[in-house]
């Protein structure tokens, strides 16, 4: 049974939803009767976006192009590259913001 409801992964409070993706090169050896042998990850990452409410968007605009662990979601570690930083406002809800990177594991801290 599910024991917890919500976003959880970051702690801004009007957070709305959090998609973390987890991707990498994989290479695997197979040898001459087919069978798996050894696999190997390479190039591992992780895409993040990050929706909620509020007029103040959690990652500072300047992040966007560098480095930073700013706003990363739990589970993930090493160093988030902002890709974009949106900010939208209507006559019909409230502010809406949303951030998305990628999580290099291996990137060093800023």
């Amino acid at each position: 049974m599910i024991s917890s409801f919500g976003v959880k992964s970051v702690s801004y409070e009007l957070t709305t939803s959090v998609d973390v993706d987890f991707s990498s090169d994989t290479k695997v050896l197979i040898n001459k009767l087919g069978y798996f042998v050894e696999a190997y990850t390479a190039d591992s990452s992780y895409k993040v976006t990050v929706k909620g409410h509020g007029d103040d968007v959690p990652v500072d605009i300047t992040a966007f192009g560098t480095k930073t662990q700013q706003g990363m979601p739990a589970h993930t570690s090493g160093s988030m590259l902002v890709q974009s930083v949106k900010s939208t406002q209507t006559n019909e809800d409230w502010v809406t913001w949303e951030y998305s990177g990628t999580v290099y594991p291996f990137l060093q801290d800023p």
